[in-house]
């Protein structure tokens, strides 16, 4: 999915929407969040063109307006339309999957964000009512006219406050988001709004806000265009790039029935009858049968469990004999690939290089054995 957002500053001006619709074809976009669109008309608007739907809201006499381009291609229906014209709330479905858009143009003024943000959690609560929320992308975009940190601008006076930081906190938690900029925006140019009244006035006003960034790839990208010149606000672009689990496993592997090794079953330990209170002891409620399935899946580990060790060293002991550590080795697998070793940046990231290999873990062996050597002296 190929998205922008950008603060277009109106679109009154002759050539302007022929310069976004180049613009547009060139980068190949699903989808357009525009700010400040300048419509004076009605709120909730929607027309269509040859390949685009446009949907948008304002008000007369106001600069003020969201418009959502969206390709003719894709279905989608309007689930909260601000009359203020400060966000919008868009549902679409693209290659099958579910996406929830909002697109946000945020006051200049502290007090004015302030009611904004209340009327958008109202809003988000509204939609969270629906059935398809659940399953649905929470993709949150616009012009937000403040910045988290001092980092993200040149000026403190676009800095929120603490008040207005809890009310923005508080619709991250509901829409369960994340800045994509801290996860694929490794961009060297980290500004979208340069002022031309203030030169050295520079500070990332637009962003965009993901729910899934953990199903994204590494080939997902987020890029300012600096190509576009004569406008205060530069466009934001996001390519967004899912692994697809199912592609991952092998369209030919046999499914292999459950077998039980019934040898286990004849040996001494099983048959004791020190061991047949333990079973009735840990499977108290269970047919003899399924007690029995249970217990021949924990022989290989008993001496594990039935250790005096604490049960988070069990835990441990047991992830580490069976293999199951998040490692990169795993995630490759499983089609998440890029993932290096966090001490020594290496691709190869298994068990072997996690527990034995690793320098790191070389250095704390040695450690290890520098402090129970001096103890015994």
């Amino acid at each position: 999915m190929k998205i922008a957002t950008w603060n277009i500053q109106g679109l009154g001006q002759p050539g302007k929407w022929t310069r976004l619709w180049r613009w547009i074809v060139r980068h190949q976009l699903h989808l357009v969040a525009v700010q400040e669109h300048k419509k004076h008309d009605i709120a909730g608007m929607l027309v269509h063109t040859k390949d685009f739907q446009l949907q948008y809201n304002g008000m007369i006499n106001r600069y003020l307006g969201c418009l959502f381009i969206i390709r003719k291609n894709i279905n989608f229906t309007v689930l909260f339309d601000d009359p203020q014209g400060r966000f919008i709330i868009v549902h679409l479905m693209l290659h099958g999957t579910s996406f929830v858009c909002i697109n946000v143009y945020a006051p200049n003024s502290p007090a004015e964000r302030m009611k904004t943000w209340k009327e958008l959690v109202l809003s988000i609560q509204y939609c969270m009512q629906l059935q398809i929320w659940g399953e649905a992308r929470i993709l949150l975009c616009g012009d937000f006219n403040m910045v988290e940190s001092e980092v993200d601008c040149t000026t403190t006076s676009s800095v929120m406050s603490s008040q207005e930081s809890a009310s923005w906190n508080e619709i991250l938690n509901m829409s369960n988001c994340k800045d994509l900029w801290g996860y694929i925006g490794g961009h060297t140019l980290r500004y979208t709004f340069h002022s031309r009244s203030h030169r050295k006035a520079m500070s990332k006003l637009e962003r965009c806000y993901y729910s899934h960034v953990y199903t994204l790839k590494a080939i997902s990208k987020m890029w300012i265009d600096a190509t576009v010149l004569l406008f205060d606000h530069n466009p934001l672009l996001i390519s967004l790039e899912e692994v697809d689990w199912k592609s991952c496993i092998p369209r030919n592997l046999p499914r292999i029935p459950l077998r039980v090794n019934h040898s286990w079953m004849q040996t001494s330990l099983f048959k004791s009858k020190n061991f047949k209170g333990k079973m009735d002891k840990w499977f108290p409620s269970q047919s003899p049968l399924h007690a029995r399935i249970r217990i021949v899946q924990l022989l290989r580990f008993l001496s594990i469990w039935d250790s005096s060790y604490t049960f988070k060293m069990k835990l441990f002991m047991w992830r580490d004999f069976v293999g199951h550590f998040k490692l990169g080795a795993f995630l490759n697998k499983h089609g998440v690939l890029g993932i290096r070793c966090p001490h020594c940046t290496s691709y190869v990231e298994n068990m072997r290089h996690a527990f034995r290999s690793s320098a790191y873990t070389q250095k704390m062996v040695e450690y290890s054995a520098f402090v129970s050597h001096a103890h015994q002296i």
